[in-house]
Formats: C-alpha cells, structure tokens, sequence
C-alpha cells in the first residue's frame, strides 16, 4: 500500500539500498528490455528517484543514465496512488505538455510507469516506459509493468540481505580472527610462564640434597600440576574474549618495570640488564608491553651460548615515538634466518638451551602488537656474537 508523499521518509528508504550510481546489472537490464517488449515502446526504465535527480539503474532506447526530478514524469507515478500511471498523450495533459522532453527533444507523447514500492509503503522509483506516439495499454500490459516493478523490488530487497550478510560476515571474520589470535596470544604466554616455573622447579629440584624428601616430594607435585595445567590451557582459551580493559594506556615507569620483569625470569646463567634509557615513563599498555619484552627476554636467555647472559636495552622518545632496542650476546640468527622470524611458527631453531621445543609463535605475537601500535621492528645479529632487535611504538593517548 501506497504511502502518502513523505519526502524525508521517502529519501531514508531509498538511499537505505545503496544503489545509487551502482555499474548496470544485468538482472535489472532483463526487466528494462521485458518492460520495452511487453508494452511496445522503444524506451523502457528502471528508475530511483532521489533529491534532486532522477537515476536510471537500466535504460533500453535511450543513452542517458538520469534526469532532473523536476522534469520527470515519474515524480507523478510515485505521488500518486495508482498501481500503474499512464499518460496516453503527453501534448494534452496540463501538468506535461510544457515540458522541455514533450516539446522539444525527444518529443515524448507516451508514458507509463508502475511505482516501486517498499515494504514500509514508500515509492522509491518506477518501472516505466515512454514512447513518442499516442498509446493506450491494455489491462495485461499494465498488469505485466506492476509485476515487473514488484520484482526489481524483490531484488532490492535481495541486494540489501545480501550486503548485510557480507557485512555480518566480515564482522565475524574479523571477530574470530581477534578471538583466535588473543587465544594465541594467551595460551603462547601461558605456556611461557609455565615453562618458566618448570624450569625454575628442576633447577631447584637439582639444587635439593637427598636426605631432603619432603621437598623433592613437593617439586614433583609442583611439576605435574604444569603438566596438567599446560595441557588444559588450550581448551579452557576457547571460552576466552577481548575485552576494553586489555587495550587500557597505563603510566609505566620504564626501569622499574624491566627489572621485574627480569626477576621472573629463570636463569641457570648469571643475568645482567644494562639500560640507557633518556626516558623515565612510558604510556602504553602493560600487558602488551610485557608480552613484547618478555618474549624478547625469554629468548635471549633460552638462545644464548655464553657463560653470563648480558642484555641491553636501550629506549628514547622521538617524533611521537617510542624507540627500543634490545640486543643480547646469544648465539645469534643467520642471515638467511632473519627475514622469516616474525611469521607465525616460524622457528630457528629445533630446541632451545634447555630442550624445550620452540613454539614459533612469540616473536609473531610481538610484531603483531608493534604493528598494531603503528611502529615496526627489524633485527639485526651476527652469529656467534649478538642479536639486536630495534622497534618502536607510536606514542598512545594517555588514558
């Protein structure tokens, strides 16, 4: 049922299907040219009007791809109440004869046109024909425009449940896509503190005489909890979310923060930190922050060769950035290594100092937090003598 002509409504409804201005279609080209047939005229349309213009999605018998609205006849057709509006010769009728497309080029005398109505009662356009001869139409013939409009608002409808399904799927995948890689991001450093706490157990576990049984009882236990919790993160990180407090910018005070850091980090070696560090505070998010340096950390201690583990860190702020580099006196990276340590599973080496396999996931995780701080990182390492890895971090906005 026709609404009556409630102009802003009407606007909001069909600038709701996006259409406008859209390439031809061949769906809507069949009605236009089926229009032309069924009627008997050399021009057909398939219209939308809007504000100040009216577009033709599919045009037969004539090159042009609008109108002004003021000059349309359609401007009628979807004010009126009829189910299909026929002009039978335009030179007689008041509210056509004067106008420019009657009088002048391309002297139209015939026109037709049966509204598009949406589901809400408003005209959006017409399935019309013109012609430049007096016509009359037959009840079949405008019976055959009316189901020709209703099916271009079928595919409308169509086009609009389409777009809104790409749209939900986009936003699904992209959904999933933070929840896998946060589960990733958990599960990695999960695994990484449990590690740890194995590793600090058997070194403790080594360190204890015989004769002390009740602690070497409660190292044990202490180890297969890390099993079982190991094996229980994965399944319990499906139920895990992202939620705003991850992303929260906090006041980091830079040094106290590496140091406990460094506390937490087993190490059967002598472990120095050296800083050079022309910034006291820095804004960013803790959790983020501490993923990046405690992978960095962890590797610098489970890859290194030498009697006493040495890393230095060095960190400034400039031009909106933060800058970092971290470089330790491990083993070292070659060459032909360098450019695939960022991707996902991407390992180096088959085990590390301790025989733990690497999972090829932590400096996957720290790229994906640098570049999604807008900075960037790059390593630099030597064989046998070092690793640098220099990455900076756009300056968040203070929370």
């Amino acid at each position: 049922m026709l609404k009556k002509m409630d102009e802003i409504e009407r606007l909001k409804e069909v600038n709701s299907y996006k259409i406008e201005d859209t390439l031809s279609e061949k769906d809507y080209d069949d009605i236009a040219f089926i229009a032309s047939a069924i009627c008997g005229t050399p021009i057909a349309l398939v219209t939308l009007m809007y504000q100040d213009r009216q577009w033709f999605k599919a045009a037969v018998g004539t090159d042009l791809k609008e109108n002004k609205r003021a000059l349309s006849f359609c401007l009628h057709a979807i004010a009126g109440e009829e189910d299909v509006m026929v002009v039978e010769d335009a030179q007689q009728d008041d509210r056509f004869k004067n106008n420019p497309l009657v009088q002048d080029g391309p002297k139209l005398v015939f026109y037709a046109g049966a509204p598009i109505v949406t589901k809400n009662g408003y005209s959006i356009g017409t399935v019309c024909v013109y012609d430049t001869v007096k016509k009359t139409l037959t009840d079949n013939q405008r019976k055959g425009l009316k189901i020709l409009s209703e099916q271009v608002m079928g595919l409308l409808e169509l086009r609009t449940q389409n777009l809104q399904l790409q749209m939900m799927k986009a936003q699904l995948e992209n959904s999933n896509k933070s929840l896998e890689t946060f589960a990733m991001v958990v599960a990695h450093d999960i695994k990484s503190s449990l590690a740890s706490v194995a590793l600090a157990n058997e070194m403790l576990d080594k360190q204890v005489n015989e004769w002390q049984q009740g602690t070497k009882e409660l190292t044990g236990i202490i180890k297969r909890n890390v099993e079982k919790i190991t094996r229980m993160v994965e399944g319990i990180l499906n139920n895990s979310k992202i939620t705003d407090k991850y992303n929260k910018i906090e006041a980091i005070a830079l040094i106290v923060f590496l140091e406990e850091l460094k506390n937490i980090l087993p190490s059967p070696k002598p472990l120095t930190f050296l800083y050079a560090a022309t910034m006291d505070i820095v804004y960013f998010n803790r959790v983020q922050l501490e993923q990046i340096f405690n992978n960095l950390f962890s590797n610098a201690i489970r890859y290194n060769d030498k009697e006493q583990v040495e890393i230095k860190i060095a960190a400034s702020e400039q031009e909106g950035y933060y800058n970092f580099d971290v470089t330790d006196n491990g083993m070292g990276i070659e060459v032909e290594n360098q450019a695939s340590i960022f991707e996902l599973f991407s390992t180096v080496a088959e085990k590390d100092n301790y025989g733990l396999e690497s999972s090829g996931i932590g400096l996957n995780i720290v790229k994906k937090i640098i570049t999604a701080a807008e900075g960037d990182i790059k390593v630099n390492s030597i064989p046998g003598k070092y690793t640098s890895f220099l990455f900076r971090l756009k300056v968040q906005e203070r929370s």
